[in-house]
C-alpha cells in the first residue's frame, strides 16, 4: 500500500490485497486493512483478540503468585452472568469484618468492551441502578477477600455461602475507566426548570 501510486486509500488497498471493496465497506476500510497480515494460515481474528487480551488483563505471562484477591477490575461469574469489581483498592484491604463490595453487570450491548476470554466480549452496565452488592468476610487471620481453589478453579464465598468464579482481573487503567464512567453517571443533574429559562441558557 505504500508504494501504490493508487490515488484513493480504497483502490491502494485493492491493489495491495486484490479484493475489491464496495463503496459501503470504504468507511471500514481501517478493520480490513489486517487481513493483510494474514499469511501461513494466521487468523486475524484471533490476532486481535489475543492483543486485545494483552491490554485488558493483568499477569498475562507471570503465573498467579497466590490466590486471587477481590479489589477492582476483578471480574466473577455466578451461574451465566459476569460481573466487574468496582470497589476502591483501598477499601478491598485492612478488612476485620464482614463488607459490601460493588459490582457492576457486564452485559451483551454498551460502550467500551471488555475481552473475558477469546470466546466471550461484554460491556459493563453504567446504568446507576445497575449496581449489585454482595457481603464477604475474610477468612480467619485475613485481611483481604481470597479465593479458595476449587477443582480446577478460584472461587469466592459470600457471606451467605453464594459461590462466586473467578475469570480474570483487568488492568488498573482498565478498571479505573470503568470506575470513572459509573461515577460520571451518578453525578448527572436532573432539573425541572422554566422551559424559558433552558432556552436563555443555550443562547
Amino acid at each position: 500500500m505504500f508504494s501504490s501510486e493508487q490515488p484513493r486509500l480504497k483502490d491502494k488497498y485493492t491493489e495491495a490485497s486484490g479484493k475489491d471493496m464496495s463503496n459501503k465497506d470504504e468507511g471500514k476500510l481501517q478493520s480490513h486493512t489486517i487481513e493483510l497480515f494474514a499469511y501461513d494460515g494466521i487468523d486475524v481474528n484471533k490476532s486481535n483478540v489475543d492483543f486485545a487480551i494483552l491490554t485488558h488483563h493483568k499477569n498475562i505471562f507471570q503465573p498467579a503468585i497466590g490466590a486471587p484477591i477481590l479489589t477492582l477490575g476483578t471480574v466473577i461469574k455466578s451461574v451465566d452472568k459476569y460481573y466487574v469489581c468496582i470497589q476502591q483498592r483501598c477499601d478491598s484491604v485492612r478488612i476485620k469484618e464482614e463488607r459490601r463490595f460493588l459490582f457492576l453487570p457486564l452485559e451483551e450491548k454498551g460502550e467500551y468492551p471488555l475481552i473475558v476470554n477469546n470466546e466471550l466480549k461484554l460491556f459493563p452496565n453504567k446504568s446507576s441502578f445497575a449496581i449489585k452488592t454482595v457481603k464477604f468476610k475474610p477468612k480467619e487471620g485475613a485481611t483481604i477477600i481470597q479465593a479458595s481453589k476449587k477443582e480446577d478453579k478460584y472461587v469466592f464465598y459470600s457471606s451467605y455461602g453464594e459461590t462466586y468464579e473467578w475469570v480474570v482481573d483487568l488492568k488498573e487503567m482498565q478498571a479505573q475507566r470503568i470506575l470513572n464512567s459509573y461515577c460520571a453517571q451518578l453525578s448527572r443533574v436532573g432539573l425541572n426548570e422554566s422551559e424559558w429559562l433552558r432556552l436563555i441558557a443555550k443562547q
